[in-house]
């Protein structure tokens, strides 16, 4: 059995990032080749694949995002973007 993911993921923490995944199965074996059999293989690799999917978002949060994100300047103080005010 053979198949193809294709998904687009939104992962939003303080903005918006969007992931469009692909992920090909190629050459799956199944016990048998009726419809139960057929079915419970797609949920398990679908399993695995969303299992792989959350693990990719925490290391990117802990990671990534984390080097995205605006540094707070030096004075300490974060600079709030909500309410910019003019600098001299």
């Amino acid at each position: 059995m053979t198949g193809k993911l294709a998904l687009n993921n939104h992962y939003f923490e303080s903005g918006n990032i969007q992931f469009n995944l692909q992920k090909e199965f190629s050459s799956v074996k199944l016990s048998a080749a009726d419809g139960l059999t057929i079915m419970k293989k797609i949920d398990e690799l679908e399993t695995a694949y969303q299992k792989d999917l959350e693990e990719m978002h925490e290391v990117t949060k802990e990671d990534l995002f984390k080097k995205m994100r605006r540094f707070v300047p030096v004075t300490g103080t974060k600079f709030d973007w909500d309410k910019p005010k003019l600098m001299h």
